[in-house]
């Protein structure tokens, strides 16, 4: 298994109960792929460098975890149909 990241922007107008709903979705689809979520950092709502989908502010989310190469394509799977998840990128850490 290897170690990545997760950073999400989600719409400014999602609650706290709404980003928990998007956050179990995440974990559903990691968990499913035998992957193990080691932390999740709430920055919440931050001012946005340029407008995304008519938005000035966003909610950031960090996740890092450890996954198979494979289980990716189902979470960009599940992140791509989520409504409140405006962009994400998944980026693979370095082994030190």
């Amino acid at each position: 298994m290897r170690d990545y990241e997760l950073l999400c922007l989600l719409s400014p107008e999602v609650d706290e109960e709404r980003t928990e709903a998007v956050l179990t979705r995440i974990r559903d689809a990691l968990e499913g792929s035998e992957a193990a979520i080691e932390n999740v950092d709430h920055w919440g709502k931050r001012r946005l460098a340029y407008e995304v989908n008519g938005h000035r502010d966003g909610v950031y989310v960090l996740l890092k975890f450890k996954a198979n190469p494979q289980a990716l394509a189902e979470l960009e799977r599940v992140l791509g149909l989520t409504d409140d998840v405006m962009r994400h990128v998944v980026t693979r850490l370095d082994e030190e």
